[in-house]
């Protein structure tokens, strides 16, 4: 029963994905456990009988979600100014347009918290989310990640700023959690070399447990060395299994 109570709350974050076979898949292999895609799928139609998910909705679209899960998700995403309107899975919400951020005000959470019994453990669940989830500003991000999570490219190619490492390993991180395949090209060496930056790649790739390759923009034997990574790592001749983060649940 812990278990699938545990599904249940990580189930909470598919707001916006399609649930299908891939989803199921992905899904299974985050989870762990010994729970299997026969069983995820049980576990799903459980919680659809038991209205946990808007059966409705599901049966339309194909998404799972809720009322509650809306809520929360507005409230998570309200600094991003995206009109979510036009959805056409919204449920109530759907009556507010946009979902401007005074609608989501403290007092509003504060109401919904009491009304809904949101528990301590989903109220960190939906925390943990906030560094989990891929950040989708644009359309081009969300048909990208669509791409690596659906069309399973052989490689993607993850370009971060040198300059900026730190901040660049949160998208690094985001994507090996959609997909194993993942090469790391650190671009700008030089400009971080001027600012007193040295980068230790291999100590980077080890820690990451993908392949990691050093770029300057205009020097072509930099990009030669990413080309021969990229050709080997897709014909299998080099095997790499990348390192995740483990959230606390």
């Amino acid at each position: 029963m812990k278990l699938r109570k545990q599904i249940a709350n990580r189930l909470q974050l598919a707001i916006k994905q399609a649930w299908g076979k891939e989803q199921n898949l992905i899904f299974v292999r985050k989870v762990g456990g010994g729970i299997k895609e026969d069983m995820m799928e049980k576990i799903v139609d459980l919680l659809l009988e038991k209205g946990f998910f808007h059966k409705e909705t599901y049966e339309k679209y194909g998404i799972l979600t809720s009322e509650q899960i809306q809520r929360v998700w507005f409230e998570a995403t309200t600094r991003r100014k995206i009109d979510f309107s036009q959805l056409p899975y919204l449920l109530e919400t759907k009556k507010k347009k946009g979902m401007q951020k005074e609608e989501f005000n403290a007092e509003n959470a504060d109401i919904f918290e009491t009304q809904e019994e949101v528990s301590q453990e989903n109220a960190d669940i939906s925390r943990q989310t906030k560094l989990k989830e891929t950040k989708l500003n644009s359309e081009e991000e969300e048909i990208a990640r669509d791409f690596i999570c659906f069309q399973k490219p052989d490689a993607t190619i993850v370009v971060i700023d040198a300059t900026c490492l730190e901040k660049s390993l949160n998208l690094v991180y985001q994507t090996m959690e959609i997909t194993s395949n993942v090469i790391v090209c650190v671009n700008l060496l030089d400009e971080a070399e001027k600012k007193g930056i040295n980068i230790n790649l291999n100590l980077l790739s080890k820690e990451l447990g993908v392949p990691v390759v050093g770029t300057i923009a205009n020097k072509k034997h930099t990009l030669d060395k990413l080309k021969s990574i990229v050709f080997n790592f897709c014909t299998n001749k080099i095997h790499f299994q990348p390192v995740l983060v483990t959230y606390d649940t």
